[in-house]
């Protein structure tokens, strides 16, 4: 986001220019509504209290008419900028939502910039720096959990625990920072021990937070959940079940897919999307190669690695090298997926398979069996271990995560020199900066920098 000018008016559209029958623009600034009784049939709308909607006609500037709107009037500091704010409901035409658009542009307003209504919402204590990200976590949520989590950021959940936080570490502070001052009169406000000791009651409370991240980041953006194994054993197949329809083109040539083919679904209110791979093993078609190469690089990226085998027949060079690699640093997320059950007995195939990998299905892409098994195994695994609560407060966000961090490590230099007997004043600067990187979360501290990079990344009407 370039530099702004912070007392223009501005406009931007709130709902997509195609599709709908009621189209939503809204305007923001010092001259909202001025500009708009000058074109709107009701007039006096600023001596009207906030929050009213008003039926009327708008008009372009020689008395022309352009539609019939609901225009809704909310009035600083009374609204999500804190400033003044206008919406205009009108007809979804894309005629009559330009012509509007325009005719406000020529009596002085300016369109947004991506993220620019929340940025003013920001600047003007509407919400903090927690809050505005939680409005874009929302927008993009892949699963129901992601929405309630976003929710709970928007309602100031993680903002209060972060203040609660800082708090605490503020008082450590200023006891040892007091503990100085009393220092020639041999008075001992706080011991390093005690220090030491509410220290580390804090650090296990960042500590708490940061183990939330992994799972916050799924319920954020989703899983993506990579198909892979040697060719023919069944990988297009099993992703058609997976996501309930033939998507995927499937046949008994080896080879088919040569590039990864990507499709969503939802699977128990989160969005998985499955990444089908082409069939991995050494090859002289540079065509083939490069499907093969890319479904190494999705190794790293991947959430969730199904590796398939196809049981039916005797495992293979290429597929006891897929599970050697995969069992290495991928282990933790690979789900070792037998396919072709329906082909063949499967106490026989347990001893053929047995130990390969700790997190192993047995399916049938043919005959569905086993196939809800294998999604409720892809969301544990992607999930973690650990029960969700429906009150915690999950970390989504890198920025915050990277703060968290840097606060934990602050804090643990801290307790380290106060074991190391280190004079109160150095522990003291270590506790100002872990408070300094808080306060970067909530942004008591920021930068234009920061604030144009990460309201940049906010669509239009936001």
């Amino acid at each position: 986001m370039k530099k702004t000018n912070q007392n223009d008016t501005i406009i931007a559209p709130l709902t997509p220019s195609v599709g709908g029958s009621v189209s939503l623009l809204r305007i923001s600034g010092p001259k909202a509504v001025s500009f708009a009784e000058k074109v709107f049939s009701k007039k006096n709308i600023s001596q009207r209290e906030g929050g009213r909607f008003f039926f009327g006609n708008l008009q372009d500037e020689q008395g022309k008419l352009i539609d019939e709107v609901v225009l809704l009037f909310f009035k600083a500091p009374n609204s999500y900028t804190g400033e003044d704010i206008i919406e205009i409901n009108s007809h979804a035409n894309p005629f009559v939502v330009d012509t509007i658009f325009q005719l406000f542009l020529r009596l002085g307003c300016r369109p947004a910039e991506p993220g620019e209504f929340s940025k003013r919402a920001f600047l003007n204590g509407k919400m903090d720096l927690v809050q505005a990200e939680a409005v874009a976590d929302l927008i993009a949520a892949k699963s129901q959990t992601g929405v309630q989590n976003s929710l709970f950021h928007l309602k100031g959940k993680l903002s209060e625990k972060i203040i609660k936080i800082k708090e605490k570490i503020i008082q450590i502070t200023s006891f040892l920072e007091l503990d100085l001052d009393f220092s020639e009169e041999e008075i001992d406000i706080i011991s390093a021990q005690k220090a030491s000791a509410l220290i580390d009651e804090t650090e296990q409370e960042i500590a708490q937070l940061l183990t939330t991240y992994e799972h916050g980041k799924i319920i954020t953006r989703g899983i993506d959940v990579l198909i892979t194994g040697r060719p023919n054993v069944g990988k297009s197949s099993l992703m058609n079940a997976l996501l309930g329809e033939n998507r995927v083109i499937v046949s008994d040539t080896p080879g088919t897919t040569r590039d990864i083919i990507h499709e969503q679904t939802l699977i128990q209110n989160t969005q998985v999307r499955f990444l089908d791979s082409a069939g991995i093993h050494l090859t002289d078609n540079s065509i083939e190669a490069e499907g093969i190469g890319r479904a190494r690089e999705f190794f790293v990226k991947a959430d969730i690695i199904l590796l398939v085998l196809d049981i039916s027949e005797e495992i293979q060079r290429e597929d006891e090298n897929l599970i050697k690699l995969l069992s290495g640093s991928y282990k933790e997320k690979t789900i070792l997926t037998v396919n072709k059950t329906d082909k063949t007995e499967t106490k026989q195939l347990e001893k053929r398979i047995k130990n390969k990998l700790s997190n192993t299905v047995f399916v049938s892409a043919k005959t569905q069996e086993n196939i809800d098994l294998l999604k409720e195994q892809i969301i544990r695994l992607a999930s973690g271990t650990q029960p969700e609560k429906a009150d915690e407060i999950l970390i989504t966000n890198q920025r915050q995560f990277n703060y968290l961090s840097l606060t934990k490590k602050a804090l643990q230099k801290a307790k380290q020199s106060l074991e190391q007997g280190v004079g109160f004043e150095f522990v003291s600067l270590d506790m100002r900066a872990a408070t300094n990187y808080l306060s970067e979360i909530t942004g008591e501290i920021t930068t234009d920098d920061l604030l144009n990079n990460l309201f940049s990344n906010f669509c239009i009407g936001k």
